[in-house]
């Protein structure tokens, strides 16, 4: 018995650890990866934490945004929080939570993926939302170098298909 423990253990950390091009996140999670030359390495996966009060802060002020219905994308939206601390980034590693929270009256569901970039350049990434049996991929906007990003979808999503990470030259942010 001992013996198939010790097997399972060496072979759920070596997952663990694996390099790779594409990860899935699911509602509720939280992931702690590396970028490297041979792709990410997933460091942690774990059950998400609550929302910090910055992460509380920045939820409202998303939700505050008014889209027009035939807007692809919007444009980056600054943070400029007074109240509440920002979050302490790790360098050298991406902190990736993502959660099903309440809209701001409560009233309904809606998700947020939430990236922490502890790398000195800013980051660009893919993503493919998942309800379902549908996906579909979705805009998303570069995440600032030693900053935070946050992505809002106003309905509960599945999962998240997240890939092509590149860290970039410059501190330009996009959306696309």
């Amino acid at each position: 018995m001992l013996r198939y423990a010790t097997v399972l253990f060496f072979a759920v950390a070596t997952a663990a650890n694996s390099a790779t091009d594409r990860l899935t996140i699911r509602a509720g999670e939280s992931l702690t990866i590396t970028i490297g030359d041979k792709g990410l390495a997933v460091l942690t996966r774990e059950k998400a934490a609550p929302l910090s009060a910055f992460e509380t802060e920045a939820l409202h002020d998303g939700q505050a945004i008014v889209v027009p219905p035939e807007a692809k994308t919007v444009a980056p939206l600054a943070i400029n929080h007074t109240d509440a601390p920002a979050p302490k980034i790790r360098m050298g590693q991406l902190r990736i939570a993502f959660r099903t929270v309440s809209n701001s009256d409560g009233t309904a569901m809606q998700s947020l993926l939430t990236l922490e970039n502890g790398y000195a350049r800013s980051l660009r990434y893919s993503a493919v939302i998942r309800r379902g049996e549908q996906s579909v991929p979705t805009d998303v906007c570069d995440v600032p170098a030693v900053k935070p990003g946050f992505e809002h979808w106003p309905y509960v999503l599945d999962a998240i298909d997240l890939s092509n990470f590149e860290l970039l030259e410059g501190d330009q942010i996009e959306c696309q």
